[in-house]
């Protein structure tokens, strides 16, 4: 994990990716990174923040990727109006130039198993908006280094926490700080690696392994 580290490191330049898709310099940018399938969830995104521009219109959303719902995405933004506030982009390599450029990052996806792109999201420090899913739950600490909302009532929950981080920087600075320090401390290769070390040396001693 150390390469996330070094890779995702917000105090890195970038490549300015609002001037280069001309987004909205002055709005709040929401980012999705993520396949346009099901378990992932676009179109309950689109719907939430189309629910969460009505309360705070100083939003934009971007999302990157492909999959077989794009095109029903698509066909969505269009049947709400919002496609001045939307960028669909497809799936691109340069991912932390990406992330730099965003206030918010939303994962509401069905299940996770490790769900790297949010890895990613919260080395890269940013405020974190995912759903109560396996995988995630064991990374995200609700309210300190991101918000989780609930499967069953993911659209609606989605554009409250939409409209609380869009609306709220300080709380959006604290849960970015909460993020990367989650990454630093728990994720790192080093802490892995004595973590592993530790478990194999009570493994050869006979000591039980209480974790």
């Amino acid at each position: 994990m150390e390469s996330i580290l070094q890779k995702f490191n917000p105090a890195d330049q970038f490549k300015d990716i609002r001037a280069e898709l001309k987004l909205p310099k002055d709005k709040i940018l929401i980012l999705f990174i993520a396949r346009f399938t099901l378990h992932k969830q676009p179109l309950t995104l689109i719907k939430a923040f189309a629910e969460a521009l009505k309360q705070n219109a100083n939003m934009h959303l971007l999302m990157v990727g492909d999959g077989d719902q794009k095109e029903e995405a698509e066909k969505l933004i269009e049947q709400l109006h919002i496609g001045k506030q939307v960028t669909l982009e497809k799936f691109r390599q340069d991912v932390p130039d990406v992330l730099a450029a965003a206030d918010i990052f939303v994962l509401p996806s069905l299940w996770e198993g490790l769900p790297i792109g949010l890895l990613e999201a919260m080395a890269m420090g940013k405020a974190i908006i995912a759903s109560n899913a396996d995988g995630t739950r064991e990374i995200i600490e609700h309210n300190k280094n991101g918000v989780l909302v609930s499967i069953n009532s993911l659209q609606k929950e989605t554009t409250e926490a939409l409209v609380q981080l869009s609306q709220q920087p300080q709380l959006r600075k604290e849960l970015e700080a909460y993020a990367r320090a989650t990454i630093t401390e728990r994720f790192n290769a080093v802490s892995m690696t004595k973590t592993i070390e530790s478990i194999y040396t009570k493994l050869v001693s006979g000591t039980p392994v209480n974790n």
